[in-house]
């Protein structure tokens, strides 16, 4: 355990932190409106990891950087949506807030690790200076105290020989390194949230475990930090998450706990995706499903199931009709017009 830099999140285990409802994120183009968003609900419980799942393009990054205004703007727009942020008694709607108020939040309430640590750390300063940086901001401690939580958060990342390597810079780290002093960086403020936007995605397989590892023990067990895992990665998601949001097209069309959406799936891009996944039985013989067709085009406002082109379910309705969530069983969301349990069109 960590001595200098014991968590002091207000909110309990299994209390809803983050509340976000009817998201709607816009994109000004030379040809058009991007509908990036479109109308994204789901909420985030203190201490539990959320990951966030769907193909390049689906919304998953842009609904999460809308969050914390980290989106430019222009051409970026927030059309509608809100997004609740509970601290102990108080309450802020993230996506009303003032630059002010959100560059409060940013490291102190909600931590970011971006997928590109070399270009997400400033490559003229030391790693040390860079994590002191933001102690000193949202700790309010300065001097040696902060160096001091600096190089404890290094060795709590697993970076070997920390009171050493706090005087490094970046481009002197591996880039499984980089990644763990990104996570130092997020640590830093204490946050009860952290976001990862696809932090592993340039790692080899075995560096990719030590991230998750390292983030299940240090982060949301240890310290209670709510999770959301951003990814394209449904196997590198059973490793980390308790509920999983599967995005399509702008929007979430189907959540719930991760056993349940893996034993379960009830949405066909679910069962697409989870079909794509290599087997470990396999002899390396058997072809690999895929999904056939193309993402939607975003510059269409989406008035219909936007899966509905790439669907062998698809009917009348699916046309015509976008989909809203709807209960298939406890805390397990779909959004789709057909059963496939059943077989048949929902009534």
């Amino acid at each position: 355990m960590i001595s200098h830099v014991t968590p002091q999140h207000a909110a309990r285990s299994g209390e809803v932190i983050l509340d976000v409802t009817g998201l709607k994120v816009s994109f000004d183009s030379p040809d058009g409106t991007v509908h990036a968003v479109n109308g994204v609900s789901f909420s985030l419980r203190a201490g539990e990891s959320l990951g966030v799942v769907g193909e390049s393009g689906s919304g998953k990054s842009v609904t999460m950087m809308a969050l914390v205004a980290l989106l430019p703007s222009p051409p970026a727009s927030v059309d509608a949506g809100t997004a609740i942020l509970t601290d102990g008694e108080t309450e802020l709607d993230l996506l009303s807030a003032s630059r002010s108020q959100i560059r409060k939040v940013r490291g102190s309430k909600v931590g970011f690790v971006f997928q590109d640590p070399l270009s997400a750390l400033n490559p003229t300063m030391r790693v040390g200076d860079q994590i002191t940086e933001s102690v000193r901001k949202h700790r309010g401690v300065s001097g040696e105290a902060a160096e001091q939580i600096a190089i404890e958060l290094l060795g709590a990342v697993g970076i070997a020989d920390p009171e050493r390597r706090y005087r490094s810079f970046p481009h002197e780290f591996s880039g499984g390194m980089r990644q763990r002093v990104m996570i130092a960086i997020a640590m830093a403020g204490d946050p009860p949230i952290v976001i990862f936007d696809e932090p592993t995605t340039a790692l080899d397989v075995t560096v990719q475990a030590q991230i998750v590892e390292l983030v299940k023990t240090r982060l949301q067990q240890e310290r209670g930090t709510a999770i959301v895992w951003i990814t394209h990665d449904l196997a590198v998601v059973a490793g980390i998450a308790d509920r999983v949001a599967v995005m399509y097209g702008g929007t979430i069309v189907e959540s719930g706990p991760i056993d349940e959406i893996y034993e379960n799936p009830q949405h066909p891009y679910t069962r697409g995706l989870l079909a794509a996944i290599p087997s470990a039985d396999s002899d390396g013989t058997t072809r690999l499903a895929s999904i056939e067709g193309s993402p939607p085009d975003l510059l269409v406002a989406p008035d219909f199931c936007p899966f509905q082109p790439r669907c062998s379910y698809a009917f009348d309705r699916c046309v015509d009709e976008r989909p809203l969530l709807r209960g298939v069983a406890a805390d397990h969301l779909v959004a789709c017009h057909y059963d496939l349990d059943k077989g048949e069109p929902v009534q």
